[in-house]
């Protein structure tokens, strides 16, 4: 890295856009569940764009505002909220808005290929020194002025090119991985769905009804069947490459090294400044933030995969009796007075072991997953400091590492 020059982001030719925050800038009743994509802070995960996460506009208020679009090659940074310094890189070309969360920077491939600067970016290194710059308690932010401050290395355009390909090697099959994940996932959700949203469950035609309600089900107060306790610890509990996962309120978990939880359990974010609250599953070990709920059942024969579906169903709900201006919050009292309909005993039983393998192969590919992380994580830094030239690699990729090809067959066999 010696021989590589080192300069300041503000000082190359780079390019820092900004959303817009003018009175075109979409509320919240604008928003579309179809349309342009209007990204935000929680849409960035991982290094990648979740468009689940993304809120969406009319063409009529994309046409509208010039300030922030999206263009293939771009980097997305996000400087404000619980996601602070995650960043991801537009792979494909479509139509799309930052919202004033982020900031598009945008490289000059003369001086940087666009994915180098994007690994760059995720590295321990630029991580830490960005977080140094961040100010503010409730919301965190990096404002623009600091940013263009940050360190960059400006090795040879060649050298870059074959940096950012070798690490783009382990994130295709992150992503390849991550396509299964969400195959079993919605392969589970099916079952959900047929059996507790549109009742064809096995054996229904022989159930009858009791004032409107099907016989051996109850609706039920979320404070009777569910346990909502939440973490201790603050957001800045993160470190890099703890033992554990770290559950927050945003889209990414995290690590840590201490653990305060040792269970099955759904986490439930309590509160997000667009409103949109992720929900995640965990089996074993891990430590949560203090506005971060881990969710419970009271019961044994509740099962928790039940309750992670039936939370998902209710989301946009949560997202409607939210309260807050700048952040949006979750109350115990809101959560608490939520009814459900529970099913029989049995048949919630019978779910827990139809979906149990197919929960069991997602852990897998995950696990796996964060085995690639860890290896790219590390050859990234040496990578990106010039202690390891990328002319010296030779990697093999163990097959536990890849989801096998007959991944679905195996899972519908299964389950």
């Amino acid at each position: 890295m010696s021989k590589w020059l080192i300069s300041k982001l503000g000082l190359t030719s780079t390019q820092f856009i900004d959303g817009d925050r003018s009175k075109k800038y979409p509320s919240r009743d604008e928003f579309l569940e179809y349309g342009v994509l209007f990204l935000n802070g929680e849409s960035i995960n991982s290094g990648t764009i979740r468009k689940e996460f993304a809120n969406y506009i009319l063409d009529k208020k994309y046409s509208e505002i010039k300030k922030g679009r999206i263009n293939q090659g771009d980097i997305l940074l996000t400087t404000r909220g619980n996601g602070l310094g995650d960043c991801a890189i537009v792979n494909i070309s479509y139509r799309g808005l930052i919202n004033a969360q982020m900031l598009i920077l945008r490289p000059q491939n003369t001086e940087f290929d666009s994915y180098f600067l994007f690994y760059y970016l995720r590295s321990n290194g630029a991580k830490n020194m960005m977080k140094s710059m961040s100010s503010g308690s409730a919301q965190p932010q990096i404002p623009i002025r600091d940013l263009k401050f940050l360190s960059v290395p400006i090795p040879p355009i060649s050298i870059q090119k074959k940096i950012a390909a070798v690490l783009s090697t382990y994130d295709d099959l992150i992503e390849n991985n991550d396509r299964r994940i969400a195959l079993l996932e919605k392969m589970a959700e099916e079952i959900y769905r047929e059996w507790f949203v549109r009742l064809r469950f096995p054996g229904h035609e022989q159930v009858t009804f009791h004032k409107g309600i099907l016989e051996g089900w109850e609706i039920k107060k979320f404070s009777e069947e569910l346990n909502f306790k939440t973490g201790k610890l603050n957001s800045n509990a993160a470190v890099s490459n703890g033992r554990y996962p770290f559950f927050t309120c945003s889209n990414e978990t995290f690590r840590t090294n201490t653990y305060s939880f040792d269970a099955e359990a759904v986490l439930l974010a309590g509160n997000n400044a667009a409103g949109v609250y992720p929900l995640k599953y965990y089996i074993g070990k891990f430590d949560a933030y203090q506005r971060t709920y881990v969710v419970t059942p009271k019961y044994e024969y509740l099962s928790v995969k039940f309750i992670y579906f039936m939370l998902r169903d209710r989301l946009e709900h949560l997202q409607t009796i939210s309260i807050g201006a700048a952040t949006q919050f979750l109350t115990l009292q809101m959560l608490n007075s939520l009814e459900f309909l529970k099913p029989h005993e049995n048949l919630v039983i019978k779910f827990e072991r139809n979906v149990a393998p197919i929960f069991k192969k997602k852990f897998l590919l995950k696990r796996a997953n964060e085995t690639l992380i860890k290896s790219r994580d590390r050859l990234l830094t040496r990578l990106i400091s010039g202690k390891l030239s990328v002319e010296d690699l030779d990697i093999q990729f163990p097959s536990s590492m890849v989801a096998p090809d007959n991944d679905r067959k195996a899972t519908e066999t299964s389950g």
